[in-house]
This record gives structure tokens, sequence and C-alpha cells, in this order.
């Protein structure tokens, strides 16, 4: 079991020409609290995208209590032979 609540490991994600996120890296620990804050603009929603399984990045890694965002897999609501936890709206827990 991870100790952190939140890895992020040099997130990109770009909109056409506009790069939303320019290699974040962040750690949260279990147990913390954390404030998200920054300008209009500043890829916050995007970040909360991708860390909910909403949006994939472009580049970088996301984990959430230990599971790869963007590997549903992972996820305990996932089954061996479903590959679908996404469309069903289905969040590492």
């Amino acid at each position: 079991m991870s100790d952190q609540a939140i890895g992020i490991d040099g997130l990109v994600n770009r909109f056409r020409r506009t790069e939303a996120l320019r290699g974040l890296s962040l750690r949260v620990p279990r147990g913390s609290v954390c404030g998200f804050l920054g300008r209009n603009g500043a890829g916050k929603t995007t970040t909360i995208k991708i860390l909910m399984g909403m949006l994939r990045s472009d580049a970088g890694a996301a984990r959430v209590l230990g599971l790869d965002v963007e590997d549903p897999e992972e996820w305990p609501c996932a089954s061996e032979s479903d590959s679908s936890a996404r469309t069903r709206n289905c969040t590492p827990t």
C-alpha cells in the first residue's frame, strides 16, 4: 500500500496548441489535507479530471491511493474480464 494519497510525476496535457499542464509533479501524503489553488487557466480542473479518470494525460503518470488512474484494470471495481470501468464511472476507491 502506498504512503501517498496522490502521486503525480511529470504530468503533461495539451488541448490543441494550448499546454494545460507542463510537467506537473505533486505528492500528497495519506491523511493530509491539501488545497489546490491557482489562477484561471492554471490547470487545476484538468489535473482533477485526470486524477478522476475522466481525461487522459499526454505524458507523465498519476496515481490515487497507489492505483494508476489510466489503468482501469487496477481499480477494485474492474474484474479481470472487464475493461470498461472508465465508461461505468468506476473510479479508484
